[in-house]
């Protein structure tokens, strides 16, 4: 893994600083439990209790967090947890509905969107993603793509939750998502 943090900026530095009275790196099959929380919250502020997540995703190996993990990790810990769902990954250069190639039209995002609507129990809280799908190929969105998740959730009901773990220094200073930045 790759770990661009920056030029000693003091708000990197101080981050790191404290990140170092825990663990400094894990490796990514190792217990890490920081987005168990985001879906817990998620669970108990929507009093639901099903998932989204992208294929080619990776969140973790706690028990939540594993159960929306769809490059790998699933395998040999038996049932994960109900309501789990998939949606597929904006992959143009592999498109996985077999749709368009370079760019994505986001057509993926529809089709995945229809299929958790025959799917769910009524009970959909949220939706987890990387905003650059790190395991699962380093695959980038089109422009306007997470504008399209926010719309698709917003409609659902759901929390949409933003799992930046390996991506977020790598985007540079605003990050990933300036488009839904507060604005003054």
């Amino acid at each position: 893994m790759c770990a661009t943090v920056g030029h000693n900026h003091p708000r990197i530095v101080q981050a790191i600083a404290e990140a170092c009275e825990g663990a400094l790196h894990l490796f990514s099959g190792m217990l890490s439990p920081l987005n168990e929380p985001a879906l817990k919250l998620a669970k108990l502020y929507t009093g639901k209790f099903e998932v989204v997540g992208f294929t080619g995703a990776w969140h973790g190996m706690t028990s939540g967090a594993q159960s929306v993990n769809y490059f790998a990790g699933r395998k040999g810990y038996g049932p994960m947890m109900p309501g789990s769902l998939a949606i597929p990954a904006p992959n143009a250069y592999r498109c996985p509905v077999r749709h368009c190639r370079d760019p994505c039209d986001g057509t993926c995002l529809d089709v995945g969107f229809d299929a958790v609507d025959a799917q769910p129990t009524g009970s959909l809280a949220a939706l987890i993603a990387e905003p650059v799908e790190s395991a699962g190929g380093v695959i980038v969105p089109p422009e306007g793509y997470w504008q399209q998740v926010k719309q698709h959730c917003r409609a659902r009901g759901m929390l949409l939750i933003f799992d930046e773990a390996q991506t977020v220094f790598r985007l540079g200073r605003e990050f990933c998502l300036p488009a839904f930045r507060r604005r003054a």
